[in-house]
């Protein structure tokens, strides 16, 4: 097996590393976690930055922050990754699948304003493949329409759209 075809071999020192953030027996507090907010806040340019232990936690926590009521619809992309979906259904939200794009792979903004109904609470935005969604065309109705926007970045960390880092 060719060499760049492999993951790379984790080291003594990346165990070491790993078994000292679990033996501080607080994985959230632990400087490690710290350092890693810090640097996405600098790198992004944001004020906030929370490290989740995974995309699907963060989506749940992301979902709990729009105070969701049993029955909120949020619009979701029909492509997509199974965690963009599943925490929604934990906090009793209703998942209204939306087309993709041909171009970008991301929502269909078209389609995305067609289902918005009376019950439609937020837009998930899911960049896909390193893709970035159509942000401009989607805040737009998100704006029009008075609608929370989430942004599931976790397969397209460092893009950009229109020079807007996707997630921020």
């Amino acid at each position: 097996v060719e060499a760049a075809n492999r993951w790379p071999l984790l080291t003594e020192e990346d165990e070491a590393a790993v078994l000292d953030v679990i033996r501080h027996g607080d994985l959230s507090t632990h400087t490690v976690i710290g350092s890693l907010e810090a640097d996405y806040r600098r790198y992004f340019g944001v004020e906030h930055a929370l490290a989740h232990c995974n995309g699907t936690a963060a989506l749940l926590a992301a979902y709990f922050a729009l105070e969701l009521q049993p029955g909120d619809e949020v619009l979701v992309p029909s492509a997509t990754f199974w965690a963009s979906v599943l925490p929604l259904l934990w906090v009793g939200g209703i998942p209204v699948f939306c087309e993709s794009e041909t171009e970008q792979l991301g929502l269909d903004p078209e389609d995305v304003e067609r289902r918005i109904s009376p019950r439609t609470r937020a837009i998930m935005i899911v960049h896909l493949w390193g893709m970035p969604s159509r942000l401009e065309a989607l805040l737009d109705i998100a704006r029009r329409h008075d609608l929370k926007v989430i942004e599931d970045d976790s397969h397209a960390q460092g893009a950009k759209w229109r020079g807007q880092w996707c997630g921020t």
